[in-house]
C-alpha cells in the first residue's frame, strides 16, 4: 500500500524554475533601487548646485525692508571667486563634489560663470541620470549695470547740475554710489552737460549701496540760504544725504532708475533701452 504521508521531493526542473523566478526578482529589485537611488542622487545634486549659485549670486528671496539684500560672493567681495574661495557662503565643507562624489567643474570664464555636474556616470555627455547638469551665470548682469538717479528736494525741486539751478537754491557738489560691504565707491557724473538734471553710472556692481548726495550753496544766485530747502537727516550743518539703495542683477541693456527724493529714495524702476 502506498503512504500518502511521504514527501514527495523537488525535482531538477522545479529547483532551476525557482532559482530562475529568485534571479528575475533580484535583477528587478535591484535596478528599481538603484533608479531610486541616482534619482535621490540626481536631486540631491540639483539642490546643492541651486546652493553653490546662491553663494555665489545671492538669494532673490531674502528681502528686507521690501528689497533685496542678498547678493553672495559677488555682492561683498565685486568678483567672481575661484572655487574655493566661496566655502564661508556654503553650509557643508563638500560642496566641491556632487553626490556621485565627483568633483564639480567650476569655470570662471570671461563672460560667463559655468558650474558642471557630469552625472551618474561622471563623464561629459548621456542622457538620463548621465546627463551633465550645467549652472551658467551671465557676469554682465551683475558687474556691468547701467544707472540713471535723479534727486528731488523736500518741496519737489529737481536738483540739476552745478550751473543752472532752476527752482532750487542750491547746487549738486557730488553724487556717490558706495557699497556698504566693501567701501566700493562710484561717482555719478551728469548724462549730457552740467545742466541735466539726470545722472549716469555704468558696469555697477550688484549690491547694496549708499547714494551720498553733496550739495553746495547758491552763492552769487539767490541771497536766500539754500539749507530751509533740504530735510537733512544726519547732519544739518553740512550738505550732504545719504540713503540707502539697491543695485539688481539687470546688465547694460537695461536701465535702473534710482529717484532720491530728500530725505527718501524710491528703487526698483526699470527702463527699457
Amino acid at each position: 500500500m502506498q503512504d500518502i504521508h511521504k514527501n514527495k521531493g523537488f525535482s531538477l526542473i522545479e529547483f532551476v524554475l525557482i532559482f530562475l523566478i529568485m534571479g528575475i526578482v533580484f535583477t528587478i529589485s535591484t535596478r528599481v533601487v538603484n533608479n531610486v537611488l541616482s534619482g535621490y542622487k540626481y536631486q540631491a545634486t540639483i539642490k546643492e548646485m541651486l546652493q553653490l549659485k546662491k553663494a555665489l549670486i545671492g538669494d532673490e528671496n531674502i528681502i528686507k525692508g521690501k528689497q533685496r539684500v542678498d547678493f553672495g560672493y559677488i555682492g561683498s567681495q565685486a568678483n567672481f571667486p575661484n572655487f574655493s574661495d566661496i566655502s564661508g557662503y556654503f553650509a557643508t565643507t563638500d560642496y566641491q563634489k556632487d553626490a556621485w562624489n565627483t568633483n564639480y567643474n567650476y569655470n570662471n570664464g570671461a563672460a560667463t560663470v559655468v558650474v558642471t555636474s557630469y552625472g551618474k556616470n561622471g563623464a561629459s555627455g548621456g542622457s538620463g541620470y548621465d546627463e551633465d547638469i550645467v549652472i551658467s551665470i551671465n557676469k554682465d548682469l551683475y558687474k556691468k549695470n547701467h544707472v540713471y538717479l535723479m534727486i528731488y528736494d523736500i518741496r519737489g525741486n529737481i536738483l540739476r547740475g552745478r550751473t543752472t539751478w532752476g527752482d532750487s537754491k542750491y547746487q549738486i557738489q557730488s553724487i556717490d554710489l558706495t557699497r556698504i560691504s566693501d567701501g566700493l565707491n562710484n561717482t555719478f557724473t551728469p548724462l549730457a552737460s552740467n545742466n541735466t538734471y539726470l545722472y549716469e553710472l555704468s558696469d555697477v556692481i550688484v549690491g547694496v549701496y549708499n547714494v551720498c548726495v553733496n550739495i553746495a550753496d547758491g552763492t552769487g544766485a539767490s541771497t536766500k540760504d539754500w539749507r530751509p530747502y533740504l530735510d537733512v537727516d544726519d547732519d544739518p550743518t553740512d550738505g550732504s544725504f545719504t540713503q540707502k539703495c539697491v543695485i539688481y542683477p539687470q546688465g547694460s541693456n537695461r536701465t535702473q532708475l534710482l529717484v532720491v527724493r530728500l530725505p527718501g529714495a524710491v528703487n526698483g524702476v526699470f527702463l527699457d533701452e
